[in-house]
């Protein structure tokens, strides 16, 4: 009940609000070694009215290991998501649909250090309806299809994703 009416209180205060997220830069030790990190996080959501909601992120990074001089391993330079989604009215809407795609750089592959993994981008839709049982419970159906087009991706050279797949979630919140 308590994350319920945290989420209709975060419904009733975003409605037609633009936010943007600046982002920070970190220097961590890795394997008794140095790194470098530094990346810019960026994200923009829009709430045009209380039917859509689109959402923007994206992450640019530089990285490194210091000892080595290599950047690290499967982190893109640049990845972005985009989302836009239209659900019922109302602070728990019974319906929502959603879009997705998602960018990404290539990324170096220690394991083969003279070519890098090739970028990729892709989209994903995905639906849910959900239902008040009462007393604080409600019960929710989600689908979702990654990779709409099934589009070949890799992270890690040699080894491909799934490609396109449909996911099926059914369950109840107490």
């Amino acid at each position: 009940e308590a994350s319920l009416q945290g989420y209709r209180q975060w419904r009733s205060n975003t409605q037609n609000t633009l936010e943007v997220s600046p982002g920070s830069f970190d220097r961590q030790p890795v394997n008794q070694g140095g790194a470098r990190v530094l990346a810019a996080l960026e994200r923009v959501v829009y709430r045009p009215s209380g039917r859509i909601d689109i959402e923007q992120s994206a992450t640019l990074s530089d990285s490194g290991v210091d000892a080595t001089h290599e950047p690290f391993a499967y982190l893109p330079s640049a990845l972005s998501v985009a989302t836009g989604s239209v659900h019922a009215q109302g602070d728990v809407p019974a319906w929502t649909v959603v879009a997705s795609g998602r960018a990404s750089t290539s990324v170096y592959d220690p394991y083969a250090p003279d070519q890098r993994v090739a970028g990729y981008g892709y989209l994903d839709l995905g639906a849910r309806l959900s239902a008040m049982l009462g007393a604080g419970t409600r019960a929710f159906a989600t689908v979702r299809l990654e990779n709409l087009f099934d589009r070949p991706i890799q992270i890690v050279s040699g080894y491909p994703s799934l490609g396109r797949n449909i996911g099926v979630f059914v369950g109840a919140e107490l």
